[in-house]
């Protein structure tokens, strides 16, 4: 395994600073349950790793009369008990709650299994399903993408280099 630099920022602005600070030689980590196996297995080899972990507004889920948001943070395990979830989506909930073990539901996020791009993305089909809406947010700004029209091939979807997504909406 190569050598990297790790960066915690503690806001979306610091992340997105240094993204555009250190170039393309820099790779996200969020839940990492992907990204952590891909570096083991040198089929990425970045010179930074930016761990979105520390940003507080990826871990937020609510829901309002427009529908449910879900920050990019947001664990599987988290998605499947929050309650709304639960009354109001429930493919979701148990699309969320099927995937893996515990351990690999505490620490995989929704956002993670979407921006992996696999065909084996257990919450995807649902996500259709439901028209999911996904918040992108780069150096060029924020970008609202359809579920629809995210995914290009496997382990390709849409968001631009240097982009993190920010937030799924499910109506």
């Amino acid at each position: 395994m190569k050598n990297f630099e790790y960066h915690r920022p503690s806001s979306f602005k610091e992340a997105l600073a240094l993204w555009e600070k250190l170039g393309e030689g820099c790779l996200y980590l969020n839940g990492g349950t992907d990204v952590v196996v891909r570096i083991k297995e040198k089929l990425e080899q970045p010179d930074h790793l930016i761990d979105l972990k520390g940003i507080p507004e990826l871990k937020k889920i609510y829901q309002t009369e427009e529908g449910l948001f879900i920050g990019g943070g947001v664990t599987l395990k988290e998605v499947a008990s929050f309650l709304e979830v639960g009354k109001n989506y429930p493919g979701l909930k148990e699309a969320a709650s099927s995937i893996g073990a515990h351990q690999i539901q505490v620490r995989e996020t929704l956002a993670g299994n979407l921006a992996s791009s696999v065909p084996s993305a257990d919450t995807a089909p649902i996500l259709l399903c439901y028209e999911a809406e996904l918040l992108a947010q780069g150096p060029a700004g924020e970008r609202r993408l359809k579920i629809t029209t995210f995914f290009r091939r496997p382990r390709l979807n849409s968001l631009e280099p240097g982009e993190i997504l920010k937030e799924i909406f499910v109506p």
